[in-house]
This record gives C-alpha cells, sequence and structure tokens, in this order.
C-alpha cells in the first residue's frame, strides 16, 4: 500500500475529481465550498501493473483541531479494514505534528461508529500494555494524539473512568478489557510509522 498527499490548490482538477467519486457514496458530501483549503491522502494498493486507487481522506489546512474533513473507501475495498488505516494514518501525522486531532463534526452514525472502535482498540491496548498504574487522560493522548475529550468518551461510556472516595481511576482488570475490545470490531490494518516519509507544513514553511 501506498499513501500520497496532494495540494487541492495545485493539484485542482484530480482533488475536485476525487470530491465527485465520494459524492456517488456519501450522502452528505458536497463540493460547494472552496476546495483550495485542503489537503488530500489518497490510498493505494500497489500491484504489477501499477497503483491502485482505494480511498482517501482530507485534511483542512489551517484547521487547529481537526486531523480529518473528509474519509471515503471505495465500496468494493470497504470491511478490509481500510477505514482504519486512514483514520489510524490521520493521527500518525498529528503525532509527527507533535499535537492531537480530531475529525470534523458532526460524524454519521457510521463514521462515529467506526472512529468509537478506533479510539477504543488504540486506548484500551494502551491500558493493556502499561504498567504504570499512575497512567492519565493527558499520557494517553500524548502517546496516541487523540484529543483527551474524545479519550474521555471512551472511557465515560465503558464505565472505565471510575471515582472512589473522590478520586478517579481507571478500571483494567484485563478480562474486562478484552471483553470491550472483542465487542468493538476489528482494529484495522496497522500503519507502520516508521516507513511515512512527511514533513509538516509549517514546519517546512519555517525559515
Amino acid at each position: 500500500m501506498s499513501i500520497f498527499e496532494f495540494d487541492a490548490k495545485q493539484h485542482k482538477v484530480y482533488t475536485e475529481n476525487l470530491g465527485y467519486i465520494s459524492r456517488l457514496y456519501l450522502d452528505h458530501k458536497n463540493l460547494t465550498y472552496e476546495m483550495d483549503g485542503f489537503y488530500f491522502y489518497t490510498l493505494c494498493e500497489r500491484k504489477e501493473d501499477g497503483f491502485h486507487f482505494v480511498g482517501y481522506f482530507s485534511k483542512e489546512k489551517d484547521s487547529i483541531e481537526n486531523n480529518l474533513s473528509c474519509i471515503m473507501v471505495l465500496p468494493n475495498k470497504q470491511r478490509e479494514g481500510y477505514g482504519k488505516f486512514l483514520i489510524d494514518f490521520s493521527y500518525q501525522l498529528s503525532i509527527i505534528e507533535k499535537k492531537t486531532g480530531s475529525p470534523e463534526k458532526p460524524l454519521s452514525d457510521l463514521g462515529h461508529k467506526t472512529y468509537v472502535s478506533y479510539w477504543t482498540h488504540k486506548i484500551l491496548n494502551m491500558l493493556l500494555l502499561t504498567k504504570n498504574s499512575s497512567l492519565s487522560i493527558q499520557d494517553i493522548s500524548d502517546s496516541t494524539s487523540i484529543t483527551t475529550n474524545d479519550i474521555q468518551e471512551v472511557l465515560d461510556s465503558y464505565q472505565i473512568l471510575r471515582q472512589n472516595n473522590g478520586k478517579y481511576f481507571f478500571y483494567t482488570e484485563e478480562s474486562y478489557l478484552k471483553l470491550i475490545l472483542s465487542k468493538s470490531g476489528r482494529a484495522g490494518r496497522k500503519v507502520h510509522a516508521e516507513k511515512i516519509h512527511w514533513t509538516p507544513h509549517q514546519a517546512a514553511k519555517a525559515p
């Protein structure tokens, strides 16, 4: 698999066509806004005869909070882990940028379900692997680039963040966390962060 970045300002026709393709499958997709303010990240399968388009996500250039605006995977490639792969890739870029990110909201019902599943796998696996009893929500956010609000949404929904005598703690019984994971769908394809060759645009512009 390969991912390529396109600047909508520099590649107008190509990125507009991506938008038109997504309109075929996303009811809420529209092209009424200015696309120059977005980067597009296209995912392709590499085969002997070249690169085969699978899907993409877009990212607003100047957004402080959002690391993903729109995401689309071709219908014939859905349920193969590519959606969560693209989501994970967006967070890997946030990690490189050293900031937290969240998808543009409101999310569709399917989008919210996919994100909650992704967040759940990232957060609970970190709780299962860590031996640090003083782990905090901020520690999880620093490691994953998931916002503290999104982390708290997951912890609250599964009653992992609990309170005793005025003090908050994580309930991390292994069997309980693994049961939640077993009901949270597949983890998706793993992004190998060490293979990402990308420089944050703000860093690239710096003198």
